[in-house]
């Protein structure tokens, strides 16, 4: 997912054995004393005074001391695979195994694949899912959008852009969609399309064995309007395939839409085109949204990631790129009654991803693509910044699981396009 892509978000269950997602790659105070009475003195015998035993002191109560724990550190960057990729797409399954869909960058016959890797066995595997047709190689055509989700059965499914235009052209064969259901663990059919041709960045959610793709159109196609710009979801959920507008007359896009599901089946769709709009489904099947447009947010807001709250309300993150040096950075974003918080917890900004824990706390990192380079990690409350690594990736995929340790994987050309992997 590059900058104009971005979470699929979940901050942040810190079980730091990350060894086992790693295996197989090339790494009461004691009360007071009983106070003895003085006895009533006798009307004929003076009694002989007896001192008053002192209570034994009490300890005076304190507040436990709240230390704060030195976080946990990332672990280096490892390697999953040597080849030249580019875009990312991660998610962890139930049992801790990682899953990843990419694409292969390097020129020749062999660019331009559409791979999935994973390390269910205990080590990593690789297999193509697609390739272009006609022996064509990246510089003739390559999947500029690459989205992976699991469902309740850690089956995969793949939503991908086509593209038959070469790395200058925004034209695309369309929305394509992969899964291996159906299918030996692994081994992917052939695809569905569900989004028309000149389609672009798709993301897939699976809820309840259903489907859902989010992806827009326009901008691209000749005779658009700069203000030409849909926003579509397209579902199963009804039996076919069928899809709906989320939102239109949408400015230039400032990255691709982000989607989750709540829990009760209905889409969350975030925006950025010319401010940032968060759109939730009427119903499950999708068939209508209600808009909201975040006030003070411009085309200087982009790269939006999502995630939702256990009360299904949205937690969004983006990079705020505008006027002057200290007001840009990265904004945290929720909702305060009828309007929305927004908290710039650093001025770096760039790539961005949003994830959150099971006690609805985000975790967030951030790409800081000037000094001091690399990738940033930001927890407690994002109080606290850690460097994960001095990358600077040009796409990332975040995860925190409700257990296992959180993941984080990247590809950058600085690394000659290496797919690496950290967990924390």
């Amino acid at each position: 997912m590059r900058l104009g892509a971005l979470v699929a978000l979940g901050v942040v269950a810190l079980v730091l054995n990350g060894c086992s997602l790693l295996q197989g790659l090339p790494g009461a105070s004691p009360g007071p004393s009983a106070i003895v009475a003085t006895p009533t003195p006798s009307p004929t015998v003076k009694p002989t005074r007896r001192p008053t035993p002192r209570p034994t002191p009490r300890p005076t109560p304190r507040p436990t001391p709240t230390s704060t724990p030195r976080p946990a550190a990332w672990s280096a960057p490892i390697v999953v695979d040597p080849g030249t990729y580019a875009g990312v797409s991660m998610a962890v399954d139930s049992t801790g195994a990682i899953d990843i869909a990419t694409q292969t960058a390097n020129g020749g016959t062999d660019g331009g694949e559409l791979v999935f890797l994973t390390n269910r066995g205990g080590s990593w595997t690789r297999s193509i899912v697609a390739r272009l047709p006609g022996g064509r190689d990246y510089e003739e055509g390559f999947w500029p959008g690459v989205s992976l989700a699991l469902d309740d059965q850690d089956r995969v499914y793949i939503a991908a852009t086509r593209s038959s235009g070469g790395t200058g052209c925004g034209c695309t064969d369309g929305v394509l969609l992969f899964t291996d259901k159906g299918h030996p663990r692994g081994i992917f059919g052939p695809p569905t399309k569900v989004g028309p041709t000149n389609a672009n960045d798709p993301t897939v959610k699976v809820h309840e064995d259903h489907v859902y793709v989010v992806y827009r159109t326009g901008w691209y196609e000749e005779g658009d309007e700069p203000n030409d710009g849909v926003v579509w979801l397209a579902t199963d959920i009804q039996g076919g395939w069928t899809r709906s507008h989320v939102a239109d007359h949408l400015s230039y896009p400032d990255g691709g839409p982000a989607l989750r599901i709540r829990g009760d089946g209905r889409a969350v769709v975030a925006i950025p085109a010319g401010g940032i709009r968060v759109a939730t489904a009427t119903s499950a099947e999708g068939t209508a949204f209600q808009v909201q447009r975040i006030a003070d947010t411009s085309h200087a807001d982009s790269g939006v990631s999502l995630v939702l709250a256990s009360d299904g309300a949205p937690r969004l993150a983006y990079a705020h790129d505008a006027g002057k040096a200290s007001m840009r950075g990265t904004v945290y974003a929720r909702p305060s009654g009828s309007r929305w918080a927004l908290d710039r917890f650093t001025p770096r900004f760039g790539l961005v991803a949003i994830s959150i824990d099971t006690h609805d706390r985000p975790a967030i990192v951030v790409v800081g693509p000037t000094h001091p380079h690399g990738i940033f990690f930001y927890s407690d409350h994002l109080q606290h910044e850690q460097l994960v690594t001095e990358s600077t990736p040009d796409a990332l995929s975040f995860r925190v699981p409700g257990s296992g340790p959180m993941v984080l994987a990247f590809t950058t050309t600085k690394a000659h396009g290496n797919l690496l992997l950290t967990t924390r």
